[in-house]
């Protein structure tokens, strides 16, 4: 129960700065654009810029859930393997979200807004640069560190994925970006680094919003190209990623001995 009350509070304290913070921008961005509606990754971004601004300035508890050792370096090998996946993820996620569209056909109108965002330049480095980068400090910085003080790494991973899908406001988005919490929180665990999940959300991000619109769903004989590749590199770098970590837990375990 104690843990259940800490947790609570925890994300109570997130959620009320973020309003505050999402209002501050909303406003800006009213006041100096024409189209505050073409705007909406700016102000996304400018919101976390705001939160961030006060979480630093005015809060112990929560920036020392992040230590500069979470943004180590991560080798070439680990970066290729992360962009393999998150191309193979991005292919499935698609598919897995085209068949969901037609079980929740209001969510085709949110999709054609995010992707009519995304033909501005600012809009795009917002959604693939720097929205990635705020959101993983958040959820898996600051949620995730601070459940794996309360929970196991099981329960840590499932719960920052459920809040994580359950801020995107919609079903559709919401089961996707589920799923793509526990991946994010997974490469995560594996690197030891945020660098890790960080470019695999940009890689996401980028292929969900430019490669897969252009390319995807536009020709049959693409499709089961894009779709086969998608499901070869996404197993073939799991199950690298995979050998790998099991390889460093056997070192660090015979270098504790």
């Amino acid at each position: 129960m104690k843990n259940f009350i800490s947790t609570l509070k925890f994300i109570i304290n997130l959620v009320v700065l973020n309003i505050f913070s999402s209002g501050i921008s909303i406003l800006f961005t009213c006041i100096f654009f024409k189209n505050p509606i073409k705007s909406t990754l700016i102000s996304i971004s400018l919101s976390y810029l705001i939160m961030f601004s006060l979480l630093y300035y005015f809060s112990t508890s929560y920036k020392y859930l992040i230590s500069k050792d979470d943004f180590k370096k991560i080798s070439i090998k680990n970066v290729y393997y992360i962009a393999l996946f998150g191309f193979g993820f991005s292919v499935i996620l698609s598919i897995l979200t085209i068949l969901l569209d037609s079980i929740f056909p209001s969510y085709t109108e949110i999709s054609n807004k995010m992707l009519s965002q995304s033909t501005s330049i600012i809009n795009l480095i917002c959604s693939v640069v720097f929205i990635p980068i705020c959101e993983e400090i958040i959820f898996r910085g600051m949620i995730f560190n601070f459940l794996k003080r309360y929970y196991s790494l099981i329960g840590a991973i499932f719960l920052q994925a459920l809040f994580f899908g359950i801020s995107h406001g919609n079903i559709v988005q919401g089961i996707y970006t589920f799923i793509g919490g526990i991946a994010l929180a997974l490469i995560y665990v594996y690197c030891g680094s945020m660098i890790g999940n960080i470019i695999l959300h940009m890689i996401y991000n980028l292929c969900g919003l430019v490669i897969m619109p252009e390319y995807l769903f536009t020709d049959e004989s693409i499709n089961y190209l894009f779709m086969i590749i998608g499901v070869i590199v996404f197993i073939f770098s799991s199950f690298k990623m995979i050998s790998n970590y099991k390889k460093d837990s056997r070192i660090r375990v015979l270098n504790d001995q």
